[in-house]
């Protein structure tokens, strides 16, 4: 499991499912972008309202999982329209 992300799995699900969605009003093109912006706001997010780097113990872990977490999407986002 890379850096013992356990919840990749489930940005995996989300970034197929919500690109499957946004594929019904957009390109797949589109959709794949819409995909990138979402899932990096929502990292963002996660930073500035979670104890991240309590959880995590350092910045580059908390940015490891976080880039590992936008990957996972975006790869499962782009299988899933093309």
């Amino acid at each position: 499991m890379f850096l013992r992300n356990s919840w990749l799995w489930i940005h995996i699900l989300a970034g197929g499912i919500l690109v499957k969605i946004l594929s019904q009003w957009f390109s797949a093109g589109v959709a794949v972008v819409l995909l990138i912006v979402f899932a990096i706001a929502w990292e963002a997010l996660e930073f500035i309202i979670s104890k991240v780097e309590e959880n995590y113990g350092s910045k580059e872990r908390v940015f490891l999982d976080a880039v590992g977490d936008i990957i996972g999407a975006v790869t499962m986002g782009i299988i899933v329209v093309y």
